[in-house]
């Protein structure tokens, strides 16, 4: 990978000049658009409510959604019904409503709003036009408000957004991209300016002082350690390390089974417990001589000063998920000091790998035996986890490791039986993972599919690794159809003919009619599960449209990308509206309901500050490069594994982007990114595996 130049420091120094002027005038944009300086909340423009997409993608009386995203008036009386979640204390003036593929050139709607009693507080017609509508509410407040429309039969629309507000301040996207547009050119003369008149004379790679500081007390660590305490032998090390893996894996499980990770008192034991593990992987990983330890890079450098920014903003704004810094730097920073230092640092990955495969195998024949699929509602699989994002999460980092066991038995033509072990996993987890339904799991898996050919297409001069994949490629449909037949099979009759359908206390998921003593108590009823009810203002029950897509929810066409992200898009944009300095204490309630930012990046800056997002963005991308760096370096000297720490970056950053999986110990593949920082973080050295 080569070793540290300073025209790498530059490019890191530009890499963060630049996203520090993007959030600069991301900051200036907001404070010019609420007309305020407020460090706590950039974007202060006093109380507003989001209504998430499924209030108004659900069929109601009269008023039919259709498969084309559109609503359909069938009747000459008919409405939408808004319940406004937990805002028992604030009123409403504005109702802003974007209208698109309106057939006509206005639609008249009667605008009802309700107090919490029912009592009408505001009833008015309006017209709509295409576009965004800034609909009048009345001073008074309001806890409901209905859309009717009446003698309009054969109109057809598609609601885009719905927001309530306060405050008369809503903006277009348009205008606020033009604002940041404008500034950024403004920050980047300005800072073309500063740089070539004194800024080019600092000396910037001053900076890593910081890391030899780190490896200094780290080394001492190590030293003390290793004196007081017996190393055992290699092959007892690295049973050790996959046990370990393995208790984290299966922690994970208990906790979202039977544990409450949202509870204070339990997740900070359970914070300690993987502390612990880690610590002593790190402890069974140290070597009294082992390799020069070379931190001076970007990769180390933005996890040290990320870590160092949660401290700050966890001192000024306490929370729940606290001592994550410290954390970070004390318990992380000791096990890549660790794997810095072995001669294999391979190894950890490795077993790693093994823990994860173990896990595999014990949980598909828990599914099997007391998970069935008929019993999960939508038809949604959800394995032995609380829902399917998660046991999605779980199986792309599965997936991920069995094609780098198919990749190290293409390069080893002897491990025949093992290729047909790694592809029979392969083909299972995609069964798995396709029963989930899972967006966001299945585009991580996309890119893991085609991270695999990239590597075939760049191993293309050698032909033998050529041949050998084709015959991968045909031994995997080969067993596809035994492999789905059986799974499949197996997942509809053995728990059912075995009597052993489990459920477990947190499942929300999971709906059926269990035998007495087999369901916790206070267990769902099917009926409310299936069918989401609300009352609308005539006092008449409107059952949503069900949502049961089945098989075809990936491929299902969508009228609008939130819709298609399943409301991410809404959340994006109310995350980004309420970044502030120094971070916030709780994740943020939109229509009602708590959600986390389905963004590694917005969550971040969201819990810990703006600028806190500098450091982590540019972790992420030195992972990548670093991880493209290491399958290069090892492809060239046909290593084994190197395609292993690239695959798994790929499919973790991936999830990343697209669900809330930086949390701590919570998820797997935050578990395996965090150790690929400790594997990547002295690979400057080119040395054997």
């Amino acid at each position: 990978m080569g070793s540290l130049t300073h025209k790498r420091i530059s490019k890191t120094s530009v890499l963060v000049c630049i996203l520090a002027g993007l959030l600069l005038s991301v900051m200036m944009v907001q404070f010019r658009l609420s007309g305020k300086l407020n460090l706590k909340r950039f974007y202060d423009v006093g109380p507003k409510y989001t209504v998430m997409y499924g209030a108004y993608t659900q069929s109601y009386e009269g008023l039919e959604y259709g498969a084309d995203g559109n609503y359909h008036v069938t009747s000459d009386d008919c409405g939408i019904h808004i319940v406004i979640s937990s805002e028992k204390n604030r009123h409403w003036n504005y109702l802003y409503l974007d209208v698109r593929n309106l057939e006509t050139e206005k639609l008249t709607l009667q605008v009802i709003s309700y107090k919490y009693n029912g009592k009408v507080v505001y009833d008015a017609l309006t017209d709509i036009k295409e576009g965004m509508n800034e609909i009048p509410l009345g001073p008074k407040k309001s806890a409901s408000a209905a859309l009717r429309i009446t003698n309009q039969k054969g109109a057809s629309f598609r609601i885009q957004s719905m927001q309530f507000r306060k405050n008369q301040s809503f903006y277009g996207t348009k205008k606020a991209l033009k604002m940041i547009a404008v500034c950024m050119a403004v920050y980047l003369a300005v800072f073309g300016l500063l740089y070539k008149l004194f800024l080019r004379r600092l000396r910037w790679e001053r900076v890593y002082v910081c890391m030899d500081w780190l490896a200094f007390w780290y080394r001492k660590m190590t030293e003390w350690i290793a004196n007081a305490m017996f190393i055992p032998s290699k092959r007892t090390r690295g049973k050790i390390r996959q046990i370990c893996f393995c208790l984290m894996i299966f922690s994970m499980f208990w906790t979202e089974n039977f544990g409450s990770y949202n509870k204070k008192n339990y997740y900070y034991c359970y914070l300690i417990l993987n502390c612990l593990l880690i610590l002593l992987i790190a402890i069974v990983s140290m070597e009294k001589e082992g390799r020069e330890v070379k931190w001076r890079n970007p990769l180390m450098l933005s996890w040290f000063f990320y870590s160092v920014l949660i401290c700050i903003s966890d001192i000024i704004v306490p929370k729940k998920q606290m001592f994550t810094g410290g954390m970070l730097i004390v318990v992380f920073g000791l096990f890549y000091y660790a794997i810095a230092r072995l001669k294999r640092p391979i190894v950890v990955l490795y077993d790693f790998m093994k823990a994860v495969e173990f896990s595999y195998a014990v949980t598909s024949a828990l599914c099997i035996l007391f998970r069935p699929i008929e019993k999960m509602i939508e038809g949604r699989y959800i394995g032995i986890t609380i829902g399917p994002y998660s046991y999605a999460a779980y199986l792309v980092v599965v997936i991920a490791v069995f094609y780098a066991e198919i990749d190290r038995c293409i390069l080893e033509k002897r491990k025949f039986l093992y290729l047909i072990f790694s592809c029979v996993g392969l083909i299972s987890a995609y069964y798995f993972i396709w029963k989930t339904q899972s967006r966001a799991g299945m585009l991580a898996v996309c890119f893991c599919i085609i991270c695999f050919f990239v590597r075939i297409f760049k191993m293309r001069r050698m032909k033998q690794y050529v041949i050998r994949s084709a015959g991968a490629a045909f031994l995997c449909i080969a067993l596809a159809f035994p492999v789905l037949w059986l799974q499949d099979t197996a997942m509809h009759t053995v728990s059912e003919k075995l009597g052993t359908t489990l459920y477990f206390p947190n499942d929300y998921w999971m709906i059926g009619a269990p035998e007495s003593g087999t369901a916790p108590e206070n267990f769902p009823d099917e009926t409310l599960m299936k069918n989401e009810y609300q009352i609308d203002f005539w006092g008449n029950y409107v059952y949503a449209e069900e949502a049961a897509f089945g098989s075809n929810r990936i491929l299902k066409k969508f009228p609008s990308l939130d819709i298609l992200s399943s409301g991410r898009i809404t959340i994006y944009k109310e995350y980004i509206g309420q970044l502030n300095l120094w971070g916030h204490k709780k994740d943020l309630y939109v229509d009602g309901r708590k959600y986390r930012a389905h963004n590694a990046i917005l969550q971040v800056g969201y819990r810990y500050g703006i600028f806190t997002m500098i450091p982590y963005t540019v972790m992420l991308l030195y992972v990548i490069y670093y991880g493209s760096c290491y399958l290069k370096l090892y492809s060239i000297k046909k290593r084994r594994y190197a395609l292993l720490p690239m695959i798994l970056i790929v499919g973790c950053v991936m999830l990343m982007m697209l669900d809330n999986i930086e949390r701590n110990f919570r998820y797997l593949p935050w578990v395996a990114f965090y150790v690929l920082i400790g594997f990547l973080s002295n690979q400057t050295n080119e040395t054997d595996d």
